[in-house]
């Protein structure tokens, strides 16, 4: 009796062993699927994180450059603009200094590449006593407007309804960099000359 027992004993021990080990096993193989999981989860965390933070330095490496170069052309264009107004300063001084002479002279180049036949020409009483000649050696027909004291120095175009002022005020006022290189190439023909010549070689 007390031997049937004890196998009963040992059969329900034997089983719920068994039963326990493969509920372990179970709980064993599922933990390590959850870890498994886990770990892939975080390494895909991780690839997103990196991502992310590659894409924010990118922008921000982005704006860096562009923030460069648009200091880069500030800097540019503030010192071309310097070097304009300097230009241009320095020219006005030398226009206004002009002897009768070199007035003539500068006027003629100035209407050998602005003016056209039938245009009335303005001058200041400044240059009352050489408009004629300017006007006879300018080799236009050119009419003698009356004289405007308005300006001093320089000249102004007329044809029907439309004007242009070359008067060296003007000239400050308006479209300084197209005038620095209209007097530069007037004041100076053979510096620019030699400047194109090298450029040309370049």
């Amino acid at each position: 009796m007390i031997e049937g027992l004890d196998n009963i004993r040992d059969s329900v021990m034997k089983r719920a062993n068994e039963s326990a080990d493969r509920i372990l096993a179970e709980a064993c193989s599922e933990a390590e699927d959850i870890l498994l999981a886990a770990k892939e989860e975080q390494a895909r965390l991780d690839y997103e994180q990196d991502m992310m933070l590659e894409q924010r330095r990118s922008r921000a490496l982005t704006r860096a450059r562009s923030m460069g170069e648009l200091e880069r052309r500030r800097i540019i264009l503030e010192a071309k603009q310097n070097l304009i107004d300097e230009t241009l300063e320095a020219a006005m001084t030398k226009l206004r200094n002009l002897s009768d002479d070199e007035r003539e002279a500068f006027y003629l180049r100035l209407l050998r590449d602005i003016a056209a036949d039938g245009q009335t020409i303005i001058f200041s009483h400044l240059d009352e006593s050489i408009a004629n000649r300017v006007i006879e050696k300018s080799g236009y027909h050119l009419k003698l407007g009356a004289y405007d004291d308005s300006f001093t120095g320089g000249f102004i175009l007329e044809e029907g309804r439309v004007s242009w002022s070359f008067a060296f005020d003007a000239m400050l006022e308006t479209d300084r960099e197209t005038y620095v290189e209209l007097i530069a190439e007037t004041l100076y023909p053979s510096l620019t000359a030699k400047e194109n010549i090298e450029r040309d070689e370049r």
